[in-house]
């Protein structure tokens, strides 16, 4: 179970985020940690030239140092949440028969996917091979851990959102930072802070966030509304870069899914083009295990003379990739291996039905007809 319950902690973490939004070292950290995951990394590692710029300018950095209540407040929320929820399950479940299916019991219960993962992850069988409703309890060890994680996603979760929700206004022009306050009410903070630009110009900062999250709204996040404004720059100047900065960042995440898109499509047509290294194994093996030996005692002597030379031909070709396939899958995918490789065999398989994937992928594939 430790294994089961290591992937449902990952997933907790995970879950409340996107994969897109991830950053590139999370997104490779998760699939180093689990190698047979289908995802893919999505995004590109940050360039040398960000990173310089953000250094620069520890403005934006020193705003979030404050922000620890508004994560600390969120976790508490997220938790008494959970503690009503397990609270009112458990009363349900001691007036439920002890007898009745643990899982038809839980769909009854509710459809909600945010209560049942948090039931999925707190209760345990007493005994290994028992699913009924009085086989599972509530297991505190297992309620801490899930709880240690499902606040960590909620730190990691809010500090992303708040840095890029910060960065659309508060950018590497900004030098100075000071009178920085953090105020909590009763539809959540408010940050304040006065700034100072590289030209010397004075700014106000203000912004407020807004706690929400859980059942229909899963993901437990901040709202923010901010407001940057200085008596030396109009309005629209201000509107219009952050406009600006907003466009651009639309447009990364627009390019990321492109690539994304385009990446799988890659490995999809890799995986097919692969398909037909196999076809042709198994047309050569097919050969040698019984088709050659059925021929003969059928007496088609004929027949052998004719397939044999195509035969050969496959088996000459095949024993050039002579590779295992995820090897075969990688120089496939790094362009070393195209599908005009097939060209010097195409006579043979082209109509055959024997090799129903190559067929498939010469009227699909471009540049393949």
């Amino acid at each position: 179970m430790k294994h089961l319950f290591q992937i449902n902690m990952e997933f907790v973490k995970k879950a409340g985020r996107k994969w897109d939004d991830l950053t590139y070292d999370e997104q490779k950290g998760y699939l180093s940690r689990h190698p047979k995951s289908k995802r893919k990394i999505t995004v590109r590692p940050e360039s040398k030239s960000v990173q310089k710029s953000d250094s620069k300018s520890g403005v934006k950095q020193e705003i979030m140092n404050v922000c620890e209540p508004l994560i600390t407040d969120l976790q508490d929320k997220a938790v008494a949440q959970a503690n009503r929820i397990i609270k009112n399950f458990e009363k349900k479940k001691k007036a439920a028969p002890e007898d009745m299916s643990w899982q038809k019991f839980r769909q009854e219960y509710t459809k909600d996917p945010y209560v049942m993962q948090i039931l999925m992850n707190v209760y345990t069988p007493k005994e290994r091979y028992g699913f009924t409703v009085g086989n599972f309890k509530l297991d505190e060890e297992r309620q801490k851990k899930y709880y240690e994680g499902m606040k960590d996603a909620i730190r990691v979760n809010t500090t992303s959102k708040l840095s890029r929700a910060l960065g659309k206004y508060i950018g590497p022009e900004f030098v100075e930072v000071d009178n920085i306050d953090l105020s909590h009410g009763s539809q959540g903070f408010e940050i304040t802070a006065d700034l100072k630009d590289d030209q010397g110009r004075s700014w106000n900062f203000r912004t407020r966030a807004i706690g929400a999250g859980g059942y229909n709204i899963q993901e437990w996040h901040y709202r923010y509304l901010i407001h940057l404004s200085s008596p030396e720059v109009p309005k629209e100047v201000v509107r219009r870069k952050i406009t600006e900065r907003e466009k651009a960042e639309k447009e990364e995440k627009r390019q990321q899914r492109v690539d994304a898109r385009a990446e799988k499509q890659k490995l999809k047509d890799s995986k097919k083009i692969a398909g037909v290294f196999a076809e042709i194994k198994r047309r050569v093996k097919d050969w040698d295990e019984w088709e050659r030996s059925s021929l003969v005692q059928q007496e088609r002597y004929d027949e052998l003379e004719r397939r044999r030379p195509n035969v050969e031909r496959l088996r000459e070709f095949i024993n050039r990739y002579n590779m295992k396939r995820k090897e075969l899958m990688q120089k496939i995918s790094d362009g070393e291996i195209t599908f005009d490789v097939f060209d010097e065999v195409d006579d043979i398989m082209l109509g055959d039905r024997y090799f129903y994937d190559y067929n498939a992928l010469k009227k699909v594939l471009p540049n393949a007809r």
